[in-house]
């Protein structure tokens, strides 16, 4: 599993291969997207449901379009790299200038 960490300067924040497979794969997971907008726009009367059933075709759309951008990540065998860890360091340090 592909997994990122970023380290900040009070925290650290670690990304799934969701993340990736999703950024590397733009243009489809967008597709996507706008493809499943439409069918539960079609099928479904959102204005008429409650919480529940909000939150719920929320989970299940965000899960296809991750599982759709990690299927195709999966197909072009990006993720040879298997268990291996990236780490980002994004601390900035200023330097306060002399007057």
């Amino acid at each position: 599993i592909l997994t990122k960490v970023i380290i900040n300067a009070n925290s650290a924040t670690i990304l799934g291969p969701g993340f990736g497979a999703v950024n590397r794969h733009g243009m489809v997971s967008f597709l996507v997207a706008n493809l499943l907008t439409g069918l539960v726009n079609l099928l479904i009367p959102t204005i008429d449901q409650g919480d529940d059933i909000a939150l719920g075709i929320l989970s299940i759309y965000l899960l296809t379009v991750g599982a759709a951008a990690l299927l195709l990540d999966s197909w072009n065998g990006k993720s040879k790299a298997k268990n291996s860890v990236l780490v980002e360091d994004s601390t900035v340090s200023t330097k306060k200038k002399a007057d």
